[in-house]
């Protein structure tokens, strides 16, 4: 077989919220791959993949196994083995251990090192060990879920502290209780054994199949090489009108990366178009009023403008009058919406 003509449209998968480039139609997708895919009991464990643990518990929270108990156990997602239906149990589980610390076990050099708040990550913990309320049960375990805002005001978390367990976003440390505990009585620790995900990139590309539709060819890296994988076949999708508007990044903070698109309508506005993990269906994110994206030319890009694990799209735009403006927006996890932007006074885009 012939190898295609591949007229520059070229990707690049990669690690999670990799910024996209756009110009020749060349844009950057990732797709996570992590070193360590499954972790061994007690061994070293992705952030990923403590998440992957923790959310699999909180799919299953109206389970008749997962009534909250300080002394029964169920089993983990992948049944390798059973912890305490509990606050600390759940860490213990999230965390793949290998025993059943307690709440204030856990506090202990042999599983966790203090950190900062402001140094949280997703699968660290928020544990209080403060014993003030007169001899009933007062600590407590959280796990981390992450930071909602590039300022670190905001925050959520998963507390197994009754039935049903609770995900609890919006959380501040500037609330008087987390999970009805006094907040400065929380410890922010790191398990020992967890590692940041590691991702390994690899190319995808846009290919005009000449008949009104596209292909996106993906390929995926071993670490020495790049092997062919499952490829996209859009159906009625014209590339001529999107240009070099093209780019990637992880916008539904799945940690994967995708690709948008930015595609003319023949009524004077655009869609941006979403395909997940560039094999996905496409689905329409965001249409404009009028919007001319010939005065875009190829200047799309993706990143995470505020700092929530997801990544969003900017284009600079020329006003015609020597001047720019950089309109941006924000992904909610299932679309793009309008956001401030930037006006650049003099600064000539033809430079």
């Amino acid at each position: 077989m012939a190898a295609p003509t591949l007229r520059r449209r070229l990707i690049a998968l990669a690690g999670a919220v990799t910024v996209g480039v756009a110009t020749a139609f060349v844009a950057a997708i990732a797709t996570q791959a992590p070193v360590q895919a499954t972790s061994s009991i007690g061994g070293t464990i992705t952030r990923t993949e403590v998440m992957s643990r923790a959310a699999n518990w909180y799919s299953r929270r109206y389970d008749s196994d997962m009534t909250y108990s300080m002394t029964a156990y169920t089993w983990d997602g992948a049944e390798t083995r059973k912890y305490r239906r509990d606050c600390s149990g759940f860490v213990d589980m999230a965390w793949h251990l290998g025993s059943d610390p307690n709440t204030h076990g856990l506090d202990d050099s042999t599983y966790t090192v203090s950190i900062s708040r402001s140094s949280l990550k997703p699968g660290d913990l928020l544990d209080d060990v403060t014993n003030d309320d007169g001899g009933n049960y007062p600590y407590h375990a959280i796990l981390f879920g992450g930071w909602e805002n590039a300022e670190k005001s905001r925050f959520w978390y998963y507390s197994f502290g009754a039935t049903p367990m609770e995900k609890v976003t919006g959380a501040s440390f500037g609330d008087a209780y987390l999970a009805g505990h006094p907040t400065w009585q929380y410890k922010a620790l790191r398990y020992k054994n967890i590692v940041d995900d590691i991702h390994r990139v690899a190319p995808a590309m846009a290919y005009d199949q000449g008949d009104g539709s596209m292909r996106i060819y993906r390929w995926l890296s071993d670490g020495n090489s790049f092997n062919r994988t499952t490829d996209y076949d859009s159906g009625s999708f014209s590339l001529a009108n999107v240009g070099d508007r093209m780019a990637s990044g992880d916008v539904n903070g799945d940690g994967d990366d995708d690709i948008v698109m930015a595609y003319q309508h023949s009524d004077g506005t655009f869609s941006f178009y979403y395909f997940p993990s560039g094999r996905g269906t496409a689905q329409v994110w965001y249409t404009s009023g009028a919007y001319n994206l010939t005065n875009v030319a190829g200047r799309l890009v993706l990143g995470d403008w505020n700092g929530d694990g997801k990544a969003e799209p900017a284009m600079a735009y020329d006003q015609g009058d020597g001047s720019m403006r950089i309109y941006r927006w924000l992904s909610d996890g299932n679309s793009f919406n309008r956001t401030t932007d930037y006006d650049s006074g003099s600064f000539s885009l033809a430079n």
